[in-house]
């Protein structure tokens, strides 16, 4: 379950979205969902191993259409968040000036189960008949590495959506205290 190292090259996030949502639009249309995709046109580019990202946006897709198992509309949105739309880091000090990218892959299913809070993103935990419950494991891990943040949350009227943060190309990268990552204010 752990993610190989990380070979970090330049890449269109987008296009990486794109192809992973076309591999798995057989597989939705088979469910009778509909795939929605709200990809810029233009590159987003995200410095970043691009084995990872598929990976990463696969798990997520797959993850919503287990959430419908029949009929139903799983998106897919990408987009640039404004500098001065970061929240406070965990000691409270603003990353003004940072740049990042938002992913957001949501579903109208049934939501994410209240019992399981945040241990949705916890190895081996899973809801699923046939899951093992690494996925999300594995997701948060890939985006931490990449100096991002993963984030799930209910839908309304229903549903699920998950949330990825990363930092736009060109952004350090630091650790802090070997709890998260998060890019370094821009100088």
């Amino acid at each position: 379950a752990r993610p190989p190292a990380l070979e970090k090259h330049l890449l269109d996030l987008g296009e990486i979205s794109r192809q992973t949502a076309d591999l798995v639009a057989p597989r939705a249309r088979r469910q009778g969902i509909r795939l929605h995709c709200e990809i810029p046109v233009a590159p987003v580019l995200v410095e970043a191993d691009p084995d990872q990202m598929r990976q990463l946006v696969l798990n997520l897709l797959l993850n919503a259409l287990d959430a419908l198992p029949d009929r139903g509309d799983v998106s897919v949105r990408l987009r640039d968040l404004p500098c001065d739309s970061e929240p406070a880091t965990p000691a409270g000090d603003s990353e003004a000036g940072v740049a990042w990218v938002c992913l957001e892959v949501a579903d109208d299913g049934c939501g994410l189960p209240a019992e399981l809070g945040k241990r949705i993103f916890d190895p081996f935990v899973t809801t699923k008949d046939t899951g093992i419950g690494l996925g999300l494991a594995i997701c948060r891990r890939i985006i931490e590495a990449h100096g991002g943040e993963l984030q799930a949350a209910d839908r309304s009227p229903r549903g699920a959506v998950f949330t990825v943060r990363l930092p736009v190309a060109g952004t350090p990268v630091v650790a802090s205290a070997g709890r998260d990552r998060r890019p370094a204010p821009a100088v």
